[in-house]
């Protein structure tokens, strides 16, 4: 799909209202935690791949960076590629360094219930300064829940084809964060109260807005076809006890919202 115009019929929401002004707050604060991803990197080495395809013929859909790695794995070169050869050994490189680090962040914090997801993210912000689009969803709605909006939660994206029947899905391989302003619990419909903080590609906006930015300004990691819209599994990662909470809140000072003026998410 190449990148073009957003249709102009659509329903537009205001964008800047205290709601959305303080999601993107929350995309910055977490980007400045986990400045670094591996993943912001695939559409480019996809396309890298794609020009060299000549030399790097592919069968299957390269969907995420783990069948990257696993294709560049069996990849064999002769002598005159000897220059693509060190392009790829250097992501290959990139994706093991990331894996490696979730690797041991599970191995250090794990302890086999569902909270580690948080754990491991915490450790990978705390020792690394990495995340990619899951830690990064995970960051957000512990932002967002330690500074008192308890009802955001994240959400897998998958899309699904009208033509087809809209029970089909596919994996669209990304974890977002979303929540109703109106603070009602997101159940997997989006409604105009319904708002995405996706820091990993560092926006958030009402849930319609996004999913246009991610049609047609994101494409290249977003590829739907007109008759393929939007599906939302809704997964509550951040779920612990108040009082451990409170002793988070004074780990992490530098997440909480400091604005004296008026309280988050509020006007």
């Amino acid at each position: 799909m190449k990148i073009g115009l957003a249709p102009q019929n659509n329903q537009t929401f205001t964008a800047r209202c205290p709601q959305v002004r303080d999601a993107d707050w929350v995309c910055r604060v977490i980007n400045h935690a986990m400045p670094y991803s591996s993943t912001k990197h695939q559409p480019r080495i996809i396309r890298y791949l794609k020009a060299h395809e000549a030399i790097l013929p592919c069968k299957k859909e390269l969907n995420t960076m783990s069948d990257i790695y696993d294709f560049l794995d069996d990849v064999q070169f002769t002598e005159q590629h000897s220059a693509i050869q060190d392009t790829l050994m250097a992501i290959k490189r990139t994706i093991k360094r990331f894996g490696n680090k979730r690797l041991h962040a599970q191995e250090t914090v794990g302890n086999g219930t569902f909270n580690d997801n948080l754990y491991n993210t915490l450790y990978m912000m705390t020792q690394y300064r990495s995340g990619n689009c899951t830690e990064n969803a995970i960051m957000a709605e512990f932002v967002m829940k330690m500074n008192g909006f308890p009802n955001a939660k994240c959400a897998l994206l998958n899309k699904s084809n009208k033509k087809l029947g809209l029970n089909f899905e596919d994996s669209l391989d990304h974890l977002v964060c979303v929540f109703n302003r109106d603070q009602s619990s997101f159940d997997g419909k989006i409604t105009p109260q319904t708002i995405i903080i996706d820091p990993w590609i560092g926006k958030a906006d009402f849930a319609q807005n996004m999913e246009r930015y991610y049609r047609y300004q994101f494409s290249d990691s977003f590829e739907l076809t007109k008759d393929e819209v939007f599906k939302y599994h809704p997964i509550e990662v951040v779920d612990i006890p108040s009082i451990v909470m409170d002793k988070l809140r004074n780990k992490f000072p530098e997440l909480l919202f400091k604005n004296q003026q008026r309280k988050f998410m509020q006007k």
